[in-house]
């Protein structure tokens, strides 16, 4: 009974210890983390520290709304000339100036001050060595886009250049806090990266689970599609005059001529203007990511009075201003 009783207090004992080959689980903190601390060592000799990590997805406008001012903007790319950013606060530029001339960061905060080319240089090699090994090692980070191949383009004046060199799409915003020289300085860092890429040959390149992720926080977003018809101009004058009733002829406008537009102005797809059951619809003539047909010239004003045809259904039918259908 007591060799019985010792080996049972032997097996619970082993399959509580911890699994000795259990390797925890790469987060994007964590990658970003070790990439700046060797980053550091490799370009500046000091300690580099990261914390508070912050993931936003938005558009360029809003991420570029915030930087830090004064702040190393730069434009980084990959090798399809895909565009990010990689912003530095001003205490980090000063804290890699004082590490490349003096050999040491000083404590304190530096004077605020615009930062120069000569700045932009001296801080390249950090920030491609950052974002080398946090592309690699976080490759496998089902929260993050593809990060790999961006690299220091050029310095850009201010955040609304920033914000107009990025492509009109969902980027990805990394802001973290870095530490330089165990405290001496810490500033903001940000890198931001387009959540989709398409390399040469047109196919999209996405890693993990980013899809499922980019969905959630960007794909649920409303986006209002207008139905144009037609643009003209009119007279100020004869549009103060128009009264309930008139008719606007639309001229040489064709209802199997009708665009939809985005929020600003910007034609997505063509279409034909009809009914699906008792909704107005539009039957979509064009694939919205294929080549346009170039916009109808806009039609010479015509005078009013004139009565509208009658409206075509997209079953092949049409209906009467009274509502009436006819074949």
């Amino acid at each position: 009974m007591g060799n019985e009783a010792a080996v049972s207090v032997l097996r619970r004992k082993a399959g509580g210890r911890p699994r000795a080959h259990e390797i925890p689980a790469m987060t994007p903190e964590k990658a970003l983390r070790t990439a700046a601390a060797r980053a550091g060592d490799e370009a500046f000799s000091i300690p580099v520290a990261v914390r508070d990590l912050t993931l936003t997805t938005d558009n360029p406008e809003t991420l570029t709304a915030d930087l830090p001012e004064p702040g190393l903007i730069v434009l980084i790319e990959d090798g399809d000339g895909h565009r990010g950013l990689a912003v530095a606060g001003p205490q980090v530029v000063a804290a890699a100036v004082e590490a490349l001339t003096l050999g040491q960061v000083q404590p304190g905060e530096a004077a605020l001050r615009r930062p120069t080319g000569t700045d932009a240089a001296m801080m390249a090699e950090f920030l491609n060595a950052t974002l080398t090994m946090f592309a690699a090692l976080a490759a496998g980070c089902p929260d993050l886009p593809p990060l790999d191949g961006f690299r220091f383009a050029r310095q850009l004046p201010d955040a609304r250049a920033g914000g107009m060199a990025l492509a009109d799409i969902p980027h990805l915003s990394c802001a973290a806090e870095f530490d330089f020289g165990l405290g001496a300085k810490s500033d903001k860092v940000i890198f931001v990266f387009p959540v989709t890429r398409c390399g040469a040959a047109g196919t999209v390149r996405s890693g993990g689970d980013w899809a499922a992720t980019l969905q959630r926080s960007v794909l649920g977003t409303e986006a209002c599609l207008d139905a144009v018809l037609c643009r003209f101009e009119r007279p100020l004058a004869e549009i103060g005059g128009i009264a309930v009733g008139d008719v606007l002829p639309l001229g040489t406008a064709g209802l199997d001529g009708l665009t939809l537009q985005g929020p600003n102005g910007q034609r997505v797809t063509t279409g034909k203007l009809g009914r699906s059951g008792a909704m107005r619809a539009v039957r979509v003539r064009i694939a919205p990511d294929c080549g346009m047909a170039p916009e109808q010239p806009a039609p010479a004003r015509p005078a009013l009075g004139s009565e509208p045809g009658p409206m075509p259904r997209t079953d092949g039918q049409s209906e009467d201003r009274d509502g009436q259908e006819s074949p």
